[in-house]
């Protein structure tokens, strides 16, 4: 029967069983890594399976690995890196460019759309991934670091409904 995993959403609610061969490349490679545990899966079967989560880290090795393996290190440096960001964030912007608000609100009711965002933003989301690689940077601290000095430029009752710049709120409360 092979091993079979559970996949959980990001609470870590159980969303789905899959065997091992039918989940998707990270978790393969998660699996493959031996970073598994064994865990109740009672909400979805009644038999016990072993529970996989992909963290950054192991996105970050899965897109090195893959890198590794094609002897592209050479050409990942972070000028080039930031250039095929650039690069993939304009082709996302592509698909956004000439539409309304509505229409880009409802942009992912079309099939064929919705796969050409997914792709763009899966692979702007790769090139962000491989930059804080090779750069050494902890994206989980960088943007809890971030989203700190965010809450305090922008307290919640100066910045509530607007949309402007910290620099612009009205003084006083800030809270």
């Amino acid at each position: 029967m092979g091993l079979t995993i559970l996949l959980v959403d990001s609470q870590g609610h159980p969303v789905r069983r899959e065997t091992l061969a039918e989940a998707s490349l990270p978790f393969r490679h998660v699996a493959a890594r031996g970073r598994t545990e064994i865990g109740e899966c009672a909400a979805v079967a009644d038999q016990p399976c072993n529970v996989l989560t992909v963290s950054i880290p192991d996105l970050q090795c899965l897109l090195r690995d893959f890198v590794t393996e094609r002897d592209w290190e050479q050409f990942h440096t972070p000028k080039n890196l930031v250039m095929a960001l650039a690069g993939e964030v304009g082709e996302l912007t592509e698909i956004f460019q000439w539409l309304t608000p509505e229409q880009s609100i409802s942009v992912l009711a079309d099939p064929v759309q919705a796969g050409r965002v997914q792709e763009e933003i899966a692979d702007v989301f790769a090139y962000l991934l491989r930059l804080a690689d090779v750069l050494g940077i902890d994206l989980e601290t960088a943007l809890t670091d971030k989203a700190a000095k965010n809450a305090a430029k922008y307290p919640a009752k100066a910045a509530r409904g607007t949309a402007a710049k910290y620099t612009d709120l009205p003084p006083g409360d800030k809270s």
